[in-house]
């Protein structure tokens, strides 16, 4: 049991997840460079991913460690089974690191990290209770092809399409995942976007934001006959759809929308470099 309070300090399934989407996304973009020149970038890759998604955890616990004395107790910060300051050091050391194992391959992945990390920072610090709590996740998703392609010597033509179809994809995601924890949230002080739209508001602008990007993805296919685009923007506008109609699945079908978005899009990229 003990164990496993340690481990939650580092958000395995969310870190893991995010860790194994660089690497799909890195695969997409994958060059006819020498196999040994491949496997050790993807290898240091992983480990970069590894290292920043650590700290940027570690912080995240650090960062809630009052609220988390009063709602999750049992967490290894308020339980007392870490010090605030060992966790708080443990992230910035961890982030220094995850710069360290970016560096021989280049400045662009250093600078990229950065940016992640930043992201994450900033919003476990100061935005995650605000209206701007969207923001760093706008930043920080469309990010994760471009340290995948970066990492392998590649950097798309288009790359800030990745950003404009991107935001509106993750505003999506964000809403989503918050909607359901308005009511739990009410006491806690947190006042993010959705809390401030309220329930009804805020699921307008989520499916809104779903359709918005799918729209823009498969618009943007189609002008160029990227036909995976236009594949992952239908599956966007279909679950956003089934997302309207059964509320209940709500979270799962816009999270997927927007994933489908995303890789088509981003595999219409990797294809067109």
């Amino acid at each position: 049991m003990r164990l496993r309070t340690y481990l939650a300090l580092l958000h395995p399934l969310p870190s893991a997840a995010t860790a194994l989407a660089v690497m799909g996304f890195a695969l997409l973009f994958r060059t006819r460079q020498g196999s040994v020149d491949v496997s050790r970038r993807l290898a240091r890759l992983a480990a970069m991913m590894a290292v920043q998604q650590g700290a940027i955890s570690l912080h995240n616990d650090w960062s809630d460690r009052q609220l988390d004395a009063v709602t999750k107790p049992w967490r290894a910060i308020p339980r007392g089974l870490v010090p605030a300051g060992a966790a708080h050091g443990a992230a910035w050391a961890l982030a220094t690191l995850s710069v360290l194992v970016a560096w021989p391959i280049g400045g662009r992945l250093v600078v990229l990290d950065l940016l992640g990390v930043g992201a994450g920072f900033l919003y476990n610090a100061r935005l995650k209770r605000t209206r701007w709590s969207w923001l760093p996740f706008a930043i920080a998703f469309p990010l994760l092809p471009l340290f995948g392609a970066t990492a392998l010597g590649v950097w798309p033509r288009h790359w800030w399409s990745l950003f404009v179809i991107g935001a509106p994809a993750v505003l999506a995601i964000h809403l989503a995942d918050t909607i359901p924890d308005l009511q739990g949230d009410a006491g806690s002080g947190v006042q993010g976007l959705a809390h401030r739209l309220g329930a009804r508001c805020a699921r307008g602008v989520c499916l809104g934001s779903l359709v918005g990007a799918a729209l823009l993805a498969g618009g943007f296919g189609l002008a160029v006959g990227a036909g995976q685009a236009l594949v992952g923007g239908v599956a966007g506008i279909s679950l956003a759809l089934l997302a309207a109609l059964r509320p209940g699945v709500q979270r799962g079908a816009v999270t997927a929308g927007a994933a489908a978005v995303g890789l088509g899009w981003v595999a219409a990229l990797a294809r067109r470099r």
